[in-house]
């Protein structure tokens, strides 16, 4: 064995030694081949020693397993090596081939140029490295054509940034270049640098935003190719199919995602990644195929000219393909393609096409000759509806209305955009943002970018949804033609790029709308050609959205990037920002009638001509009154003459509209009360209506007007509200938040009495208010609260002491009756009440020589002791006490303190009070003499595990199941080969046909459970299935039996079964130890295992001598114990028969005569649960319901919503309603939570 595990050993060394010569660098393609050569004959070597192992082994299992994990090993080894070595040899005859093709000379010409292979740029960035030194070291740095000098300046030509900077102080020469390459590879090949980017950015891959095929594509691309780059790093990504998987799906649009899920709910095992790959590479073609672009004018257009054949006025065909190709010669260049598609004349632009084409005399429509212009049956231009091609379309120019410049320093100028009416539209800079709200969370929103604002602005709306506190501004906005704002709010908050770490704080001015939806249509994405590998700020920015925010000039060119990217002609320009690319410019599009003007929206001169009509409006007539005797009247109230005969006229100021009083709501209830009354009798409605439009009703509508605004006035001056006494000790829940409080009013107060002081004012109203705001806002110092705790302490004492500080003031003796006589208090200077003692030369501080007194039961007490009891971490009594003493003295302190923490709920959770009730008296089937198993219980135990077969290694689980019954207290035990419905009722038929058909069966209802040993769990769970109680209900009805679940949570409640089960399995583990048996074994020993339970007595015996033998179950199943001897046969002796049946008779009544005499007084006395501490529980109570196996932090809270009594008016059980619903639960789980009432 030694020397075979000797040559085993020499053959792993070789095969190592084989991959280390693969990993060094300058290898030749000969000794790589001579190398593979002599691996290849290690593997026999291998496999015929390792054989041999594996016979010496054949007996041993675990070393089997160890020596099939070797050959495993070894195997993965030699395979990875040599298909390395291939790769290798593969990759230098590529590399030769290459260098001939580029050195020698075809003897045979070709027509056909190859493009050029381009090197890609590395501009320092690590995930680039891998793809830039593999093609690097394949077309420059083996190519032996080359010379080092020349490599270095190819190196030094490709690559920038940081890599640039790493080589730059090295001069171009022959030794430089592999020095140069060496600092790249040491810095750049990093491959735990190089992991740790591809497994970031694998996380980082965005979410699909909508469910397209250039989405979906890019996600599998990404995916795929970071997982591709760390299988070359080495990782063996093999084993990452369930984590790739998961994140994969959560990157998924919700739609495909929700087809994965489908395909995943009909799969028993979980699929690969590959799989997954597959099912994301059809839906990208299925979306692909489905995407028909019906806005295309330029197919449509070549489609219609290049085929003949298909009608235009047939509207039921679209063609997309080109079907016929007439093979005409270029105008222009004389090539074989029409001159729609000449790449000269696309060149040109349309004022030179134009006139190119009248020189070609062709037709202005088809770009045809043979024909004129108004025979050409080709439709108009698409972009302007006139009877020429649309390559021959000129755009008009577009007004740009410029917004003013403002001069007023207060005012912010606001430009944004432009009016056009041509064909061409303008995209305006947007991007999807990241905004923080009040409590942290990121909200996504819309932002515009605009270097014409001066300010940044969100809408009110989203300051609302973010919850941000909104300052008083003083800004007005002006902009387009003059038009100004008033903005009297900001906010900030902080905003942060989706798309990388950028994040600033940015504050904004609020007002109710920015712009209108942009773009102010739904653009086709035909219609600008996206490039490709780039990220999109708003990924749509073509569909019509409102927007949130407006970011101006103050961060907009912060945002800029290196980068921008200009298509063609009428095409949107794509700027890198921080945020992301934005798109922005012109687009070619149908053209649309409309002004768009961001920021600015005047209504001025619609509420001034509403001001002016309001002035000018008269609200009605005085009746009775003409116009002459109206002015005669008006005359004679306000004109008089004094004694020089001098007119003498009033002032004409408007009446106050006050007189009328507030009757709004008053009349407006009024209405919807008619309007209420009408709604229900239409007569009672008509008849109002014909009464109102009387003539003769006027006068009582004035008179019933005047009538309820005077009793209006009268409830006005009779608005008088009493109140109670003010106690500011009841107003908070809160110690701390009750100091900080008083100390405020306290500062209010002291601001107030102090006297005017000089201060430099400032002429800017803005800067005295914040200065202002700042002195209120400063936070409290130590002094102030200080003085608001003494302030407290004072109106405490002087509430619950006012006796003896009135006696200490007149410098009496305190009374005897005094709860203050041993501490022999006094008055300090700030007349607070404090402990004399005799702790005067004492080297402490001050307030604990004396502290100040105070009552344990005031309302001031209690809130400091709840603050200290939680500012100590939930200390208990004497830890809060001693930290009290150190400032205050509560009389009778311990006591109080008890009882109020006692009232915390977080430290009743971890040391509830549990309820013990009385043990209930016996149900009427354990008391009552019937058959055997006629009322009984019903129980499961294991699992055990067996064999199939007697030699067979396999072990299956079995259960076995005990019924035992009510009154005898007999056992029958059954085997369940499995956990399934049918296989109880087999049981239980099986039970049935033998001891005859139960009146009542109860059972557990398989809840107690949960949370039990793991081998109990599958059991727990097959139990509580409501298929498994429902067929067994059905069963059992149809037998005319009734089944009794227990209460959840409640194993106490089937003590009879529980103890039986314990029974069978004392026996069981004592005999079967770690031997697992057949299941006919197994049956076999369960059935002597219940002849044993059966024969166990009911009673202990007595001392008499006559008494032979004790009374047990199998004595009610055949006459005696199960395991008796066997008795000669007397059936030979001549008896009479009815003398015989009346023995037998009398023999089984002589058992139940012995049950009732014998047994029954034992079950008398209660073993346990002897005293009652039962809770009063009731309807409404708020309790904790405990979980077994469950932290008490994490038990759940709930509200008891009705309790079930017992026959002996003791509350067993309850219905408690949680987060989850409504569960029972017996009283033993529950634990009231404490109340005020009851703790006081």
């Amino acid at each position: 064995m030694d020397q075979l595990k000797f040559k085993r050993t020499g053959i792993k060394g070789s095969l190592t030694r084989f991959l280390n010569f693969l990993d060094s660098e300058d290898l030749n393609p000969h000794e790589i081949k001579k190398s593979l050569e002599k691996c290849e004959q290690l593997y026999d070597q291998y496999n015929a020693i390792q054989t041999e192992i594996e016979i010496l082994f054949n007996d041993d299992e675990q070393q089997t397993e160890l020596q099939a994990a070797d050959r495993e090993s070894f195997e993965n080894n030699y395979f990875h090596a040599v298909s390395k070595a291939q790769n290798l040899l593969d990759e230098t005859q590529l590399i030769s081939a290459q260098t001939l093709n580029c050195t020698s000379q075809p003897t045979n010409e070709t027509h056909i140029k190859l493009p050029d292979i381009r090197l890609p740029v590395f501009d320092g960035q690590l995930g680039n490295w891998l793809k830039f030194r593999d093609s690097f070291v394949s077309m420059i740095h083996e190519n032996v054509n080359l010379d080092n000098v020349d490599k270095f300046n190819y190196l030094k030509g490709y690559v920038t940034g940081e890599a640039a900077r790493t080589i730059e102080a090295l001069g171009v020469s022959d030794v430089n270049y592999t020095i140069a390459w060496n600092k790249l590879k040491s810095r750049y090949e990093d491959s735990n640098a190089l992991l740790n980017h591809h497994i970031s950015n694998l996380y980082e891959i965005p979410k699909m935003t909508r469910n397209s095929s250039f989405e979906l594509r890019k996600l599998i691309d990404d995916t795929t190719n970071h997982l591709l780059a760390l299988e070359v790093l080495g990782e063996k990504i093999q084993y990452w199919d369930r984590m790739v998987i998961y994140l994969t799906s959560s990157k998924l649009h919700f739609s495909i995602n929700k087809e994965w899920e489908r395909i995943l709910a009909g799969k028993a095992e979980m699929p690969t990644f590959k799989e997954m790959v597959r099912f994301l590479e059809n839906h990208c073609k299925f979306l692909e195929k489905t995407v028909v672009d019906n806005y295309s004018h330029n197919e449509k257009t070549n489609s219609r000219f290049l085929n003949k054949n298909v009608p235009l006025r047939n509207n039921n065909i679209k063609s997309y393909a080109v079907t016929t190709i007439n093979n005409k010669t270029c105008a222009l260049c004389k090539g074989a393609h029409p001159l729609y598609a000449c790449e000269s004349f696309k060149r040109l632009s349309p004022p030179e096409r134009i006139t190119k084409v009248k020189e070609l005399g062709l037709c202005f429509c088809c770009l045809a000759s043979g024909h004129q212009n108004k025979n050409c049956s080709f439709g108009p231009c698409k972009k302007c509806g006139r009877k020429h091609n649309n390559l021959l379309h000129v755009e008009k120019t577009s007004t740009e209305v410029q917004a003013p410049t403002g001069s007023a320093s207060p005012q912010l100028t606001c430009s944004a955009l432009t009016t056009t009416n041509s064909a061409s539209y303008v995209l305006l800079a947007t991007a999807n943002v990241l905004l923080y709200d009040k409590q942290g969370r990121e909200h996504e929103c819309r932002a515009l970018l605009d270097s014409c604002s001066q300010p940044n602005i969100m809408t009110a709306a989203l300051c609302k949804k973010l919850g941000l506190e909104q300052l008083k501004t003083n800004i007005t906005l002006s902009g387009i033609d003059q038009g100004t704002r008033h903005v009297a709010c900001k906010a900030t908050t902080k905003l942060k790029s989706r798309i990388n770490n950028f994040s600033t704080s940015i504050t904004y001015i609020v007002i109710d709308k920015i712009s209108d939806n942009l773009p102010s249509r739904h653009v086709r994405l035909n219609k600008v050609q996206i490039p490709a590998g780039i990220e999109l700020a708003d990924p749509q920015f073509n569909y019509s959205r409102p927007v949130d925010i407006l970011i101006g000039a103050s961060l907009f060119y912060q945002l800029m990037s290196v980068g921008q990217i200009k298509l063609s002609e009428n095409q949107p320009i794509f700027q890198k920002t921080v945020l992301g690319w934005i798109v922005a410019g012109s687009i070619n599009v149908a053209p649309e009638k409309g002004v768009v003007c961001n920021i600015i929206k005047n209504n001025e001169l619609h509420k001034s001509l509403e001001r002016f009509w309001e002035i000018e409006h008269c609200y009605g007539e005085l009746q009775g009154l003409n116009k002459p005797d109206l002015i005669i009247k008006q005359f004679l109230k306000t004109v008089k003459r004094d004694e020089s005969e001098r007119f003498v006229v009033s002032i004409p100021f408007k009446d106050s509209i006050s007189k009328l009083g507030n009757s709004r709501n008053l009349a407006y209830k009024r209405v919807t009360t008619i309007d209420r009354k009408f709604s229900k009798n239409l007569d009672l409605k008509l008849e109002y209506i014909k009464f109102m439009n009387a003539p003769e009703a006027k006068d009582k509508q004035l008179n019933l007007l005047i009538q309820r605004v005077n009793e209006e006035k009268d409830e006005e001056e009779n608005n008088e509200v009493e109140t109670t006494n003010f106690n500011i000790f009841n107003r908070f829940s809160s110690y701390s938040k009750l100091i900080r409080t008083t100390a405020y009013l306290i500062r209010f107060i002291k601001n107030c009495r102090e006297a005017i002081k000089v201060r430099n004012i400032s002429t800017n109203v803005t800067q005295n208010k914040n200065r202002a705001r700042k002195e209120l806002n400063k936070p409290l110092s130590s002094i102030e609260l200080e003085c608001a705790t003494n302030y407290l302490v004072k109106l405490s004492q002087q509430q619950t002491f006012s006796k003896e500080i009135l006696e200490l003031e007149k410098f009496k003796k305190l009374s005897k009756t005094s709860n203050l006589l041993q501490l022999n208090p006094f008055l300090d200077e700030s007349r607070l009440l404090r402990v004399g003692g005799r702790l005067k030369n004492a080297s402490i501080p001050y307030d604990q020589r004396h502290q100040m007194i105070l009552s344990a039961k005031h309302r001031f007490a209690h809130l400091l002791i709840e603050s200290e009891h939680k500012r100590l971490l939930h200390a208990g009594c004497q830890t809060v006490l001693v930290s009290l003493r150190k400032r205050f003295w509560l009389l009778a302190a311990k006591n109080q303190i008890k009882k109020i923490l006692r009232q915390c709920i977080t430290c009743f959770r971890f040391n509830p009070k549990q309820s013990v009730y009385l043990m209930g008296d016996l149900p009427l089937s354990r008391i009552t003499q019937m058959r055997a198993f006629y009322v009984c219980g019903v129980d499961y135990a294991g699992p055990f595990l067996i064999k199939e077969k007697l030699r067979s290694r396999v072990a299956i689980k079995a259960y076995i199941c005990i019924f035992v019954c009510f009154s005898t207290k007999a056992v029958h035990i059954e085997l369940v080969s499995d956990l399934t419905t049918n296989a109880f009722l087999n049981c239980l038929k099986r039970f049935i046909s033998r001891r005859g058909i139960c009146k009542t069966i109860y059972s557990d209802n398989g809840k107690n459970f949960v949370g039990a040993r793991n081998e109990l769990v599958e059991l727990g769970h097959f139990l509580k299935s409501t298929t498994f109680q429902n067929n067994v209900r059905e069963y059992a009805s149809n037998i005319n039996i009734d089944w009794h679940f227990i209460p959840p949570h409640a194993p106490h409640f089937g003590g009879l079964w529980e103890s039986a089960v314990k029974s069978a399995k004392y026996h069981l583990k004592r005999v079967i130890g770690e031997t697992r048996l057949t299941f006919e074994e197994l049956y076999t020993l369960l059935t002597q295992v219940e002849a044993c339970l059966n024969s166990r007595p009911l009673f202990p015996m007595s001392n008499d001598p006559n008494d032979l033998s004790t009374l047990t179950p199998g004595h009610f199943l055949i006459g005696d114990l199960l395991t008796a001897l066997p008795q000669a046969d007397l059936c030979d002796e001549t008896t009479h028969k009815l003398n015989r049946y009346q023995h037998l008779q009398q023999m089984l009544q002589h058992f139940w005569k012995r049950w009732h005499l014998e047994y029954l007084p034992i079950l008398q006395p209660r073993k346990k649960w002897t005293k009652s501490t039962e809770l009063n529980l009731n309807p409404g109570d708020m309790v904790l319901v405990r979980e077994d196996n469950t932290p008490p932090m994490q038990w759940p809270l709930g509200r008891i919503v009705n309790t079930h009594v017992g026959s002996d008016n003791v509350t067993r059980v309850v219905s408690v309603r949680v987060a989850k619903g409504t569960i029972k639960r017996p009283v033993s789980k529950i634990y009231k939570l404490p109340s005020k009432k009851e703790t006081d």
